[in-house]
């Protein structure tokens, strides 16, 4: 008789590999329903509560959407953050983290997570070095108070803090060395966590964010123990507010290997506004310290200052920066235990203005938190255009008198990082002079331009001016004291100081005067020069040996003139626009023309501009002409009485329609 079906062994374990599958099936589902892995994550959670504060939004199990179909936990709104009241603007957010679920997972004492996937991990930092040191007594503290004892405790103070310095010291060793031990044992399956974005932002500083994307974290293992760490990915950094694109984007690639020592290398290379660089870092056990080689090849100076100051500069240093760019080399060492660093800048070449300016070395040595010192160096300019500077407002007085800036060539020597001297030549400079809508320019061929700046004062000496090949005798010179405000700008020049064109612009006739020209004024209370003329013809007067004082009140804006000749020629004008002394040919001089020996002319100018005059000329040394008067500027009016060769007269009216009245 044949068995029944159910008897058949192939059918019994099919049977039974069902009721398994459901049993377990059943059992699995219990425990990756949402509710229990909450429930375990939040007990995760609080045993890990100690010192920071976690919370999310929601978890659940779910596929992947990255690599096989397979179930994984996916937790979504993370947030972490220290319980610390002070240190609360600290925090970091997951927006989704993700790992594979496994059998081991839900039902082993010892828990394996092999990959960590997070879509986005946000860093908010905001003094983190105070919030985060179990001590926050760090080695500056210690040093202030060594100085403060040295100044004013006694040497039994003083040898209190110097050990309690030494002992920081060492306490920063052992820190060191129990993270190394702490790294060395650490045990985990972990191989390997992805982050496909991670933005770290500082809270005071929120347009500097730092992006890193595609970042892959490693993690090598010997003998169960952590051997290497390894972390590689994208850097995105200094993205302007106004602007789409990162100033800054690299390739890092870093990496931890604890053997004996703990050995740490970092190395950047990537694209600074296009133009490469590249950044290693490695350290010395030895000495504890950090060092780096560094190489930038054409760089952009306005990267290079937004990316320093974290910020864009004014507009005018914006737009002279335009075009700049720079290449050079940099090696440097920071020591951790001091925190002193050394910085070593070699073979810079910057162009910039149209120009060259090249540095052999820069070093620079400091400390955290101090004023960096620089030794000295020199830079070497070649033909550097300096229109561009003049759009700065040091320049707004003088801006509408120069067409043209020039170039500049010569040397700067930096005795530090505030204080340094410039001897240049300045070439093809050129000056703008303008009168009733007229303008002419000037161009000077060259000049010296010599400065000295320091923090106290600041020192100028132009001079050997040569306009049209012809040389100018004299200087220029300004100085500036800080602390006390005090300025001074004096004006030595003696040569043919402006161009036919220029003189024919003031004077109406042109002409290529020698001209010698003494000027000084403190710049805040008086004003003072002189201005001698060998022949000069302004309109109707024909000057020789012409001789000029000036004096200025800077504060009541009052004026004084003293003018004197060895010859002066009145001339009857046949032009409208300067006929206003015509009046005097036709009523009390001979025409065509007029001529004295020598003549005294005072002018007096008061701060509302009402000016009071006398002239006094000699005929064959003989006194023949006297007039005295005064012009007011409300209404243009001329009041003025005279005599010549004893005939007296009123001048009286506005400027271009005078009347000469004879006295009986």
């Amino acid at each position: 008789m044949k068995r029944a079906v159910v008897d058949q062994a192939g059918l019994r374990v099919v049977m039974i590999g069902i009721i398994l599958s459901l049993f377990f099936g059943l059992i699995f589902k219990s425990q990756i329903r949402s509710s229990v892995v909450k429930a375990r994550l939040q007990q995760s959670i609080v045993r890990l509560q100690k010192d920071v504060n976690i919370d999310f939004e929601s978890v659940e199990v779910r596929l992947s959407e990255w690599g096989l179909p397979r179930p994984v936990i996916e937790i979504r709104g993370i947030r972490i953050s220290p319980l610390k009241a002070t240190c609360q603007e600290n925090q970091v957010y997951i927006d989704n983290l993700s790992f594979p679920l496994s059998l081991n997972l839900l039902f082993s004492k010892e828990k394996v997570i092999s990959t960590v996937r997070v879509s986005l991990l946000e860093v908010r930092t905001k003094n983190t070095r105070l919030c985060f040191s179990k001590n926050q007594s760090t080695e500056g503290d210690v040093e202030n108070r060594v100085a403060l004892s040295a100044n004013g405790a006694g040497p039994s103070q003083t040898a209190k803090v110097q050990p309690e310095k030494t002992e920081q010291v060492a306490a920063v060793a052992t820190a060191k060395n129990e993270t190394l031990e702490k790294l060395k044992n650490f045990k985990s399956h972990l191989n390997e966590i992805k982050i496909d974005r991670l933005r770290v932002i500082a809270v005071d500083k929120m347009n500097t964010a730092v992006d890193f994307n595609a970042v892959q974290v490693s993690f090598k293992y010997e003998n169960h123990k952590l051997n290497e760490l390894g972390i590689t990915g994208q850097l995105l950094a200094f993205k302007e507010a106004d602007k789409s694109y990162y100033l800054l984007k690299s390739d890092i690639k870093f990496a931890v290997k604890l053997e004996d020592k703990m050995t740490v290398s970092a190395d950047l290379k990537g694209l600074v506004m296009d133009r490469p660089f590249l950044l290693k870092i490695r350290n010395d056990e030895q000495k504890n310290s950090v060092q780096f080689l560094g190489e930038i090849e054409g760089i952009s100076l306005k990267a290079i200052n937004y990316i320093f100051k974290a910020e864009r500069p004014q507009t005018e240093v914006f737009d002279f920066l335009s075009g700049s760019s720079m290449t050079g080399y940099v090696t440097g060492e920071y020591f951790l235990t001091d925190r002193h660093y050394e910085i070593d800048i070699k073979d810079i070449k910057v162009l910039v203005g149209g120009g060259v300016a090249e540095i052999n070395d820069i070093f620079i040595v400091g400390k955290m938190d101090e004023k960096a010192q620089v030794k000295p160096f020199d830079v070497q300019l070649s033909h550097i255009e300096l229109t561009k500077i003049l759009s700065h407002k040091t320049f707004d007085n003088i801006r509408p008198s120069i067409q043209n800036a020039g170039y500049m060539s010569g040397l700067v020597q930096f005795t530090g990082v505030d204080q340094f001297k410039v001897k240049s030549l300045i070439e093809k400079t050129s000056f703008v002079f303008s009168n009733k809508g007229e303008r002419v320019s000037q161009v000077f061929d060259s000049f010296n331009f010599h400065a000295t700046i320091d923090p106290q004062k600041i020192s100028l000496n132009v001079n050997e001016f040569i306009l049209d090949t012809q040389k100018i005798k004299g200087a220029l010179k300004y100085t500036h004291n800080y602390a006390s405000n005090d300025k001074a700008l004096s004006v030595d020049l003696e040569g043919h100081l402006l161009k036919p064109d220029t003189v024919k612009l003031f004077t109406g006739t042109p002409s290529d005067p020698e001209i010698k020209l003494l000027f000084a004024t403190d710049l805040k209370n008086n004003l003072k020069g002189t201005a001698s003329i060998d022949k000069l013809s302004i309109h109707e007067f024909e000057f020789t040996k012409f001789n000029l004082d000036y004096e200025k009140n800077l504060l009541l804006k009052s004026e004084i003139y003293n003018l004197k000749t060895a010859g002066l020629t009145l001339k009857e004008s046949n032009k409208a626009q300067t006929s206003h002394l015509n009046v005097l040919f036709d009523q009390i001089f001979p025409k065509p023309a007029v001529s004295f020996t020598q003549s005294k002319i005072n002018l007096q100018k008061d701060g509302l501009g009402k000016i009071i005059f006398s002239i006094k000329a000699d005929q064959k040394n003989k006194p023949e002409l006297n007039i005295t008067g005064d012009y007011n500027p409300v209404g243009t009016q001329f009041t003025a009485r005279g005599s010549y060769k004893g005939l007296g007269f009123t001048l009286s009216g506005p400027a271009d329609k005078l009347q000469a009245t004879p006295l009986k």
